[in-house]
């Protein structure tokens, strides 16, 4: 992946970028695959869906005729709301291919409006650029922002830091960008923001904090200790020197 210098926390891999070659060889054994490329129409559908049920659920917990305790919001957050803001987060990756539209400019607002908001914090259009990096300079360090930090690799010395690492997993993952690589912030990023504040204040003014202290959670918890977050590691991280899981070269976990 480049002519770089072994640096003695990192396992580094000199393989081509993976995208590339993985996609070529899915295309010699499946050359019909081709029929499946472009936009798919149903994940529009899906993100409303997992959207709504997120602001419903927001409404349900603080309302008044069920007002629940800060602990059954946590516990409902973690055994469902894990999975809807993870499905959220992945559904946001693909409308940044421009995958739930046929024209960018769509997808761009369709992630700023209807997938971002229940997912709290204003993230969709600096991801997109992010994550575009991400797929044309993988592994660099110092431009590919999904590598991990010196100080992370610290944390994944033993147990007890790697466990807290993985706890707030959504923090280094959202932070680590701001730290490597800051980017200036445009009119889209401004959009973005703009809107998630105001949908935030609405939910906060009519219904009261424990509705985004819902979303917070789900956010916060099915990014970290939580089945479906395993996707990050998988993703980004191998596990023994030498035997190559993931595409991206990172710290062994």
């Amino acid at each position: 992946m480049g002519n770089f210098s072994s640096a003695p926390d990192f396992y580094w891999s000199y393989s081509d970028e993976p995208h590339a070659s993985r996609r070529r060889e899915i295309l010699k054994k499946y050359p019909q695959i081709k029929d499946f490329y472009g936009h798919d129409s149903n994940t529009k559908y899906i993100v409303v869906a997992w959207a709504s049920a997120q602001l419903l659920l927001a409404y349900l917990l603080s309302a008044a005729c069920f007002n629940a305790s800060w602990g059954v919001i946590t516990v409902i957050a973690y055994l469902f709301g894990g999975f809807a803001a993870q499905a959220l987060y992945l559904a946001m990756h693909e409308i940044s291919h421009n995958l739930a539209f046929q024209k960018p400019l769509y997808n761009k607002l369709f992630g700023i409006f209807i997938a971002n908001p229940a997912t709290v914090a204003p993230h969709f259009c600096m991801f997109q650029k992010y994550h575009m990096e991400h797929h044309q300079y993988q592994g660099i360090e110092g431009i590919d922002t999904d590598v991990p930090t010196k100080f992370e690799c610290w944390m994944f010395q033993n147990p007890l830091t790697k466990t807290i690492w993985l706890f707030f997993q959504l923090a280094a993952y959202g932070l680590r960008p701001l730290y490597v690589r800051p980017k200036p912030v445009g009119s889209w990023e401004l959009l973005n923001l703009a809107w998630c504040v105001v949908v935030s204040g609405a939910l906060v003014y009519f219904l009261g904090p424990k509705s985004i202290g819902y979303l917070l959670l789900s956010g916060f918890l099915g990014s970290g200790i939580h089945p479906v977050a395993g996707h990050f590691i998988a993703e980004h991280y191998v596990f023994a020197k030498g035997i190559k899981h993931t595409p991206t070269m990172a710290h062994s976990m």
